[in-house]
């Protein structure tokens, strides 16, 4: 039984291994079938090697009509041969290739034989990247390094070009060719042949931003003796144009063509195209340097031979006057018109049609853009799409890498910080997002979000203003949005450049957000009450300013963060008026703010109160008492209300207190060799109420860290009874110099005989009976020795 189970649970295990690796070898197997079905979606499909580009292209099928291809990578195709290309006949590619400014080198095309080794024969080839295409974008690519052609045989017509042989109601733009092209197949001239540097054939659809530069031995040489009376059309941008727009291209190719005696057919060969069939066409604002070398030994009286130094043949279905305009051509080979047969078109040299022979290309931006340089598609744009250099026009999109640098504000400023990562190295044509936002920073015990307080004033290159910022309903953006967006993202915000190229890359400057302060009201007067009470005068009791300001009734201004410390003073406007100042207040809905009782106010805006909009006064009492105080040596000094700055250290001075102060905070530090007998103050000062309520009272009495000769006391005014002794009220505080003599008598037992130590002891015992029985203090004021004093005789303590 145990082996049956045994052989049972093999078998299982058997067929779960074999079940896992179907699955697995499935997944594996059928990795292109799963990659196509993918492809039918129409999302992007990234390509970055070459081996990924030699499969997409020799497995194209229908799947792959529609997909939006893009290159990541520049890609070298040495070693790789391509069988056919984006595009067949049956299944034309419709849909977009971006190269996003990558470059593909060393193409091969054999489309003799396919991938099994067959030969191959239709009645038409369409060789190159592209084979055929129909409603197709093809943009943003260059093709260098070597270009082969093994075309083999067929029926009919070959339509060859780097990029693409026929090319259906197609956009092409950005494209640049420097590829040397070498022609193995020496039978394709057995056929009609379009060939182009850019394109065989196009019909319909526009081909614009374009180079097409090559070298001597580019285009051959190439020999023509083929008998069967065959067209050929050779350009230096199209073979063949029918029906499209071109604009803004530039063309530097040299033709090698030999044309022997057996040669029955028709060669047409120009700079822009060989054949031009387009009423509805156009070629306008083109410029072409073009070298021709057309050997023609024995050319038979059937062999017919084109060369224009713009078109080889324009055909009688000609373009309407003035769509073959602003065209400039210097030519390195004399002898050549302009058009090798220009059939009935008929056109002007100026002003509709403008096509003119020039001795050089410009060689600044002012010179391409004079009058004869553009048409109406406008001027040669240097900022976004073309560049100068040594004379030679180039496309941004292939000028390599573009920077963008930030500059310290948003780098490290103090105001602003990014959000992300910022890579600098862009290719033509990316998208730069900079993401940043205003920082927040620890003040004290908070946190201050500076958005508060500043704003986005301008974006800036090189510390010059590219946009300003604009702010409405709490919203940032920018007015001109060609080039930049500002949007909202949570708290950030982000910076788009749009399109990376010479005129928003940074170059050698960097961008910054400057950023400009909000101003914040700010308000100072002072005010007086009674009792509590505002009493609503037209003239403020005191005049308020700045340090070294003018004194003014009210004083207006206006605060940003980045303001300094501000220092703000006061002064009665008549010093006999028994006003007492109580302190400074800030205004706020429901409870105006005691900020602080000091005799001037520092204002550090953005931090603790100091947040909003400011109305601040400086608050007087109506009924005063003015307090003296008088104390001897052995007072270090006395603090009111925490104002250290104004710290009393002389006797006799006076400050003027509300009768109706509760909470009149005073801090007394006695001299080091000084003693101060606390109770006998307290019991002094306590006689003199008027009231059962404590007058004085001690408040670090029982902490532990208080230190020895540090005393705080509370005074209430409100339990005084001043109808006895109107609105002046003396305080005395006096110490004793204990400690200094006790200094004294230590030296003397230390340097003393025993009998002297015992006379100086007994001496000491004599003072202390005699001082005891005189019942005297050792100051005057509260300090008495004892506190039976009838209340009748408290004048003469305080007036």
């Amino acid at each position: 039984m145990k082996n049956r189970f045994k052989n049972i649970f093999a078998i299982f295990v058997w067929i779960l291994l074999f079940s896992v690796t179907a699955v697995v070898g499935n997944v594996f197997l059928n990795y292109d079938t799963n990659e196509k079905t993918a492809l039918a979606v129409g999302d992007e499909i990234e390509i970055a090697t070459a081996d990924r580009l030699e499969n997409y292209i020799n497995s194209y099928d229908t799947s792959r009509a529609n997909a939006t291809f893009v290159l990541t990578e520049d890609i070298d195709m040495t070693g790789k041969i391509l069988k056919t290309g984006f595009g067949t006949a049956t299944d034309p590619f419709a849909g977009t290739f971006d190269g996003r400014g990558h470059t593909i080198s060393n193409l091969t095309f054999d489309f003799s034989t396919n991938a099994q080794g067959q030969e191959v024969v239709t009645d038409n080839k369409y060789v190159g990247l592209f084979g055929i295409t129909n409603g197709a974008t093809i943009k943003n690519f260059s093709i260098a390094g070597k270009t082969t052609f093994t075309v083999g045989k067929c029926n009919d017509a070959v339509y060859m070009s780097p990029v693409v042989g026929l090319a259906n109601y197609t956009t092409i733009t950005q494209i640049q060719n420097t590829s040397k092209i070498s022609l193995n197949s020496a039978d394709v001239f057995a056929k009609n042949v379009y060939f182009g540097a850019i394109a065989g054939m196009t019909s319909g659809g526009s081909i614009s931003y374009v180079i097409s530069r090559t070298s001597a031995s580019d285009f051959g040489p190439w020999t023509l003796n083929d008998r069967n009376e065959k067209i050929n059309q050779v350009g230096g941008i199209v073979g063949n144009l029918t029906n499209t727009q071109m604009y803004f291209v530039v063309g530097a190719s040299k033709f090698n063509i030999i044309v022997d005696e057996d040669f029955y057919g028709t060669l047409d060969i120009g700079g822009v195209a060989g054949y031009v069939d387009q009423s509805f066409g156009s070629i306008i604002d083109v410029v072409l340097e073009n070298t021709f070398t057309v050997g023609l030994p024995q050319l038979g009286t059937s062999g017919i031979v084109k060369v224009g130094q713009v078109v080889g043949e324009i055909s009688n279905n000609a373009p309407e006057s003035g769509n073959l305009s602003y065209i400039r051509y210097k030519s390195n080979t004399a002898g050549y018109s302009i058009f090798g047969d220009r059939g009935g078109y008929t056109y002007k040299v100026s002003p509709t049609d403008n096509i003119i022979s020039i001795q050089n290309i410009p060689e600044t931006t002012e010179e391409f853009n004079g009058d004869d340089y553009y048409f109406e598609y406008g001027p040669w744009d240097f900022e976004t799409v073309w560049y100068l250099n040594a004379g030679t026009i180039y496309l941004q999109e292939f000028y390599g890498r573009f920077t963008v640098e930030l500059g310290e504000n948003l780098v490290s400023g103090n105001i602003l910080e990014l959000k992300r990562d910022f890579p600098t190295a862009y290719n033509y044509n990316d998208k730069v997002e900079i993401v940043f936002g205003f920082r927040s920073i620890l003040d004290g015990e908070s946190q201050v979000d500076l958005a508060k307080y500043y704003y986005l004033d301008a974006l800036t290159l090189g510390g010059n203003v590219v946009e300003e910022i604009l702010y409405s309903e709490g919203e940032y953006y920018l007015a001109n949005t060609e080039k930049y967006t500002l949007t909202k993202s949570g708290e950030n915000y982000v910076l788009t450049i749009k399109n990376v190229n010479r005129s928003t890359a940074s170059l050698a400057y960097p961008y910054d957000i400057r950023t400009r302060a909000k101003r914040f009201n700010l308000k100072v007067t002072s005010k007086l009450y009674d009792g509590g009470t505002y009493v609503d005068e037209d003239t403020p009791p005191a005049q308020v300013y700045y340090s070294s300001g003018t004194p003014l009734d009210t004083l207006t201004d206006t605060i940003t963060y980045d303001t300094k410390t501000v220092t703000i003073n006061k002064r009665l406007r008549n010093a006999n008026l028994p006003y007492a100042f109580v302190g400074w207040y800030l205004e706020k809905t429901g409870a105006d703010v005691e900020l602080t009782r000091a005799e001037s106010l520092a204002i550090n805006f953005g931090r603790g109160e100091y947040k909003d909009d400011i109305s601040i006064y400086a608050k007087y009492e109506k009924y005063a008492c003015v307090v003296t105080f008088k104390i001897d040596a052995g007072v270090q000094n006395i603090v009111l209300f925490g104002d250290e700055k104004n710290a009393i250290t002389k006797t006799n001075t006076s400050v003027s207190v509300s009768k109706q102060e509760q909470n009149l905070k005073i801090e007394v530090k006695i001299q080091k060799d000084y003693d101060f007998d606390v109770k006998e103050f307290i019991a002094g000062l306590d006689t003199y109420k008027s009231t059962g309520e404590s007058f004085c009272t001690w408040l670090n009495e029982n902490d532990p860290t208080r230190p020895a000769n540090y005393y705080m006391f509370n005074l209430d005014m409100t339990v005084l009874n001043y109808d006895d002794f109107g609105d002046r009220l003396n305080i005395s505080i006096q110490t004793t110099e204990n400690k200094a003599s006790s200094k004294k008598m230590k030296w003397i037992i230390v340097g003393s005989s025993v009998g002297g130590g015992v006379l100086i002891a007994g001496l000491v015992v004599v003072i202390i009976i005699i001082k005891r029985r005189n019942g005297g203090g050792f100051g005057g004021g509260f300090s008495s020795g004892k506190t039976s004093f009838k209340k009748g005789s408290y004048k003469d303590m305080y007036y």
